[in-house]
């Protein structure tokens, strides 16, 4: 009777063990998996997080003067140039991209162009209003570029005429590893 009390209480205590062991075998799991998924996040943290928005404005200044302008909206409002031109601003009407970098690693911007709704580009060389290209961002810093409005509205006529399209163009800029970043607005020029 002794050795069969005694088999039952290690039968009993190798349960019990068992249940411990799968325990911790489960919190190691899980503590690995969220180690995991910490090493995902901080690795997407902390690359280049370029976001870009289309600006509209008017150039005050001769050459690299000083620029009046807002972003777009999403509902491809413009800015009011007619209210600014009321109070004596005469300048030309611009158009461009503010690039801010949100990430944690710099990051390099190679150009940027207008796209046409039909798909043609219009790359502002030698007209850019700007630095120069390529140009590097740092962390948490934004940077602009801009064209004159009226090149602008005559390649996006002629590409009307040609693929009878509408007039709406976008931005985009380039990144020097490739990627291209669009602004999610769009206007009517």
């Amino acid at each position: 009777m002794l050795r069969r009390t005694r088999t039952v209480a290690l039968r009993s205590r190798r349960n019990i063990m068992d249940v411990v062991t799968l325990i911790i075998a489960i919190l190691g799991f899980v503590i690995a998996l969220v180690s995991c998924v910490w090493q995902i996040a901080t690795w997407f943290w902390s690359t280049a997080r370029p976001r870009a928005t289309m600006m509209h404005g008017i150039l005050i200044g001769s050459g690299a003067g000083m620029t009046v302008t807002r972003s777009v909206g999403k509902n491809g409002n413009p800015y009011p140039v007619e209210q600014m031109r009321r109070q004596g601003y005469n300048g030309p009407e611009i158009i461009g991209i503010e690039v801010v970098n949100h990430g944690r690693a710099p990051m390099s911007i190679t150009k940027f162009e207008v796209k046409h709704e039909s798909g043609a580009s219009f790359v502002p060389i030698g007209e850019a209003i700007g630095p120069a290209f390529p140009h590097r961002i740092e962390p948490g810093a934004s940077q602009s570029w801009f064209a004159r409005m009226e090149m602008i509205r005559e390649a996006a006529s002629a590409a009307s005429d040609v693929w009878k399209t509408g007039r709406t163009v976008s931005i985009e800029a380039t990144l020097a590893t490739g990627k291209t970043i669009k602004t999610r607005q769009s206007m009517q020029v």
